[in-house]
């Protein structure tokens, strides 16, 4: 298991927290998508809003064909800047971000150098995700389980 240094805040567990991310973004973009659908261009979400999932409750706010989410409790955030319809893909910018915002400070080119060691991740493009991995199922059936329950609506 890859574990890291992030400034001051002694060792990390890099694959653990891209896993977590992962989870948080399939959950949220589930939900998002139960409520306004995934075409984030002809959406009809308000700018910003807020609800609850599994994870407790969460406010939003939209920005270009993205959107921010932000945890009520505890602050962490999940900002969705690009590929929203895929979950179980994620940058080193947007773990940066879910990093930074749960006190980790993990970015640059010490976080680049993580991600390309672990091996239960493939780059696809300027982005990740784990090669054989549960994460991956589960998105892929969180949004077609989304979008069958907006068409029957």
């Amino acid at each position: 298991m890859a574990r890291n240094r992030g400034w001051g805040f002694g060792v990390i567990n890099i694959e653990a927290s891209c896993r977590e991310l992962i989870a948080c973004q399939v959950e949220l973009v589930s939900e998002w998508a139960r409520k306004f659908g995934l075409d984030m261009i002809l959406t009809a979400a308000p700018s910003e809003g807020n609800f609850t999932v599994t994870s407790g409750k969460w406010t939003f706010r939209r920005h270009g064909l993205g959107v921010c989410f932000t945890h009520r409790l505890s602050n962490q955030c999940v900002d969705i800047h690009d590929k929203f319809d895929e979950p179980e893909l994620f940058d080193a910018w947007r773990l940066e971000l879910f990093l930074e915002s749960r006190g980790i400070l993990f970015r640059g080119k010490k976080l680049a150098e993580a991600l390309n060691k672990l091996s239960t991740l493939t780059q696809v493009g300027r982005h990740f995700k784990f090669t054989c991995d549960s994460n991956r199922c589960q998105a892929r059936q969180s949004r077609i389980s989304a979008q069958n329950e907006q068409s029957n609506s």
